[in-house]
């Protein structure tokens, strides 16, 4: 089986910290929704290796995994996880799970269901050792972003190889699924929550906006 050299590129990095796969990955998450990311201090995660900061929308919180092939999976670590994470962000919309290793289906299921419980999105950005997971298709989707900085922050990448690895991804006939896919689970998110909020907000204001309404509506005088 060939190795895959972008994949060989993200181990070579540190596992934690702004230089290593958390940054990689909460580089990558800003740069795909437009917000500014976090990571949590060593020893503090609590399910979250890095959280949005915009309080007005989509609450965000990524968990970044960089394990090797021999790594085994504990379903109960992963929903352990998750629940912490709901637990230290009671309006959490999504968690997003990024490994360097494949999420098998055990585990994938067990933690879906246990996201509609809980009433939070999940996004699981996992590689493939063959073809063209969704981590190798959310890598290629900001190419020189992930070069600069694998070559900056990695062991020995070679520019070259690196580049024309991602330009491969891209054009895999796997990408655009891929990224289809990681596109409709964010716009259900990000878009689909603020779009609720703030239909909300307008329906609240307008309810508030005169004296009539407001006693219709609540019973009594809360008009501004």
């Amino acid at each position: 089986m060939k190795n895959d050299y972008l994949l060989e590129c993200i181990n070579s990095l540190k596992n934690t910290g702004p230089n290593g796969f958390e940054g990689l990955i909460r580089d990558l998450l800003e740069r795909w929704t437009g917000q500014k990311f976090r990571l949590a201090r060593s020893g503090s995660q609590s399910g979250k290796d890095a959280t949005s900061e915009n309080i007005n929308g989509c609450v965000i919180a990524a968990e970044m995994k960089c394990y090797n092939r021999r790594t085994v999976f504990s379903s109960r670590m992963l929903s352990g996880e998750l629940s912490e994470a709901v637990t230290s962000l009671p309006n959490l919309d999504l968690w997003v799970l990024a490994s360097t290793k494949e999420i098998g289906d055990k585990e994938a299921q067990s933690l879906r269901v246990l996201s509609e419980k809980l009433n939070v999105e999940i996004l699981i950005i996992d590689s493939r050792d063959n073809g063209v997971g969704p981590l190798q298709a959310f890598c290629a989707g900001y190419p020189y972003v992930t070069a600069s900085f694998c070559i900056n922050n990695g062991n020995d990448v070679d520019r070259q190889i690196l580049i024309e690895r991602l330009n491969e991804i891209r054009s895999h006939q796997n990408f655009n699924v891929a990224t289809d896919q990681l596109k409709l689970t964010l716009n259900t998110a990000v878009f689909g929550v603020a779009g609720t909020r703030e239909n909300v907000l307008q329906w609240f204001n307008k309810q508030v906006s005169k004296y009539t309404l407001s006693w219709a509506t609540f019973h009594q005088d809360v008009a501004f």
